[in-house]
Formats: C-alpha cells, structure tokens, sequence
C-alpha cells in the first residue's frame, strides 16, 4: 500500500459517522480481519480498540469546537444535550473545510430540522452566535462617512444605492434573541423567552462586534440596500410590507446618520 492510500483508509474509518467498525466494514482496502498487518495491537489495546481512541477524540474534539463558538447555546442545552446535538451535527455535516472556523457554518439549519423542543428558539440563537462569528472574520472595507453621505446633492438621493458592508448581518426573530444573549454574556442566567418578534443588524466596527436592535421598519430598509436596491425603489418595496409604518420614515435623515457612523456603507453609487 502507498502512503497516501493508507492516509486516506485512516481517515475514512476514523470519521467514519457509525464507528470504526461500521468504517472497518465498508473498507476494501484494509478490511477489519486484516487489519494487524497495519495496525499493531498494543500489550492492552487491541488494534480496532486503538483506532477507536482516534475516532473517540475525533469527534470529541469538533463537539468542543463547536462548543466554544456556541457557548450561548450549549449553556442553554446543557452539556448532554448541546454534546447530543453537536454529534448529530458533525455526523450530518462532516468537516471539509481545512478551517475549523467553517465547522459551525450550517448548525442554525440543522437545529431548526431537528425533533428538539423549541426547535425555533436554538436556531435562532444559533443564527446570532454563528453571526458574530462571521462578522468578526469578514474582510474589511472602507467606510462610508457621514460627511461623504450628506454631501450627496439632494436630487441624487432617488437614485442613490448605498452598498452596504460585508460584515453587516439582518436578523428577523420570533423570539428576543439578543436580550436573551445579551443577559447570558452578562452572567443573568436567562431562562427560555416567550416569542416576541425582534428585528437585529449585527455589524463590525472598529474591530470589535456590535449588535443593534432594529425597528420593523429600519430591518426592511436595511434590508432593501443590502439587496441592492436604489433607496426610492428600497421605499417603494417598504411601505408595500405588510405592517409597515411609512409614518416612522420620518426619522430617516437619523437612521441614515446613525448607520453611516456605525460604518454600515462602504460604497455610494447614483444610478444615472
């Protein structure tokens, strides 16, 4: 056998999701009656039982990333269900990326599959934590700033799309997701909320993560800009939602100075 043969066999009876045996099982290359001839027995272990200690830590290992870059969501589960979950989750999803960062990429989804109770609650609190953590890594773009935004000539504004930052996330909960986060960061012990719809942006400045509470109203305008859309064709969308209330667009000229403080527009373009 060549090196990287044996390489691959390895890794596949190590991660394999049902155990050494089960991936033992399934190999050609080193089927489990043979596999003395690659793996010695220690004067304990047989060699199955040594492989396993591999597979064992393998995915102990993920289950401890994934509860480190979730730690609002495995104190809520508690360890045996958060370990229950991420093993669910690491055995449905397995790792390809080379970067552990990308482990957690697809856990908010997972959940919100999953026969858990409040199944909807830990997705979105999963959404928030998995956020924070892609808005941390985004690339950086130069900001926007206020003077630039209001030196744009008023007859512009109509056609003016504003290209907003990649590490700017909108959220729409059914639950206070952010209070809820909020209180465990600052070691309240929160317990489960009531559903109450929500409106979140998180977004990175000056290298640190922030989290902003939205109005129903400032998440739909956000969320036009972020699809592109020029700022009157972002209000016509606005006020055609459901609920909306085009009465609190006269606060606009603030939200628009807040959020180019808040370094949320890194481009300012004008549609001829």
């Amino acid at each position: 056998m060549k090196l990287v043969e044996i390489e691959q066999w390895l890794q596949g009876v190590i991660t394999h999701p049902d155990g050494v045996r089960a991936g033992l099982a399934g190999e050609r290359v080193v089927p489990e009656p043979e596999l003395e001839r690659v793996v010695k027995p220690s004067e304990h272990l047989s060699a199955v039982e040594r492989v396993e200690l591999y597979s064992d830590m393998y995915f102990l290992r993920l289950i401890d990333c994934l509860r480190e870059d979730f730690p609002c969501l495995a104190w809520t589960l508690g360890d045996e269900r958060f370990a229950k979950l991420a093993r669910g989750y690491v055995t449905a999803h397995p790792s390809t990326h080379f970067s552990l960062n990308q482990l957690g990429a697809k856990l908010a989804s997972h959940v919100a599959s999953t026969h858990v109770k409040k199944k909807v609650f830990y997705g979105e609190l999963a959404a928030l934590e998995r956020a924070v953590q892609e808005v941390f890594d985004e690339h950086a773009c130069a900001p926007v700033s206020r003077a630039e935004l209001e030196a744009v000539p008023q007859s512009d504004w109509p056609a003016l799309r504003l290209v907003t930052t990649p590490a700017l996330r909108l959220f729409a909960f059914r639950h206070p997701i952010n209070r809820f986060y909020q209180a465990f960061k600052d070691e309240r012990r929160p317990k489960a909320p009531s559903e109450a719809p929500t409106w979140l942006a998180v977004y990175r400045k000056d290298y640190q993560v922030w989290r902003a509470n939205l109005t129903r109203e400032q998440h739909a305008l956000l969320g036009q800009l972020m699809r592109g859309a020029t700022l009157e064709r972002a209000l016509e969308a606005c006020v055609a939602e459901p609920g909306f209330d085009a009465s609190k667009l006269t606060s606009l000229g603030d939200w628009f100075r807040e959020w180019a403080s808040d370094g949320l527009f890194v481009g300012l373009h004008v549609e001829r």
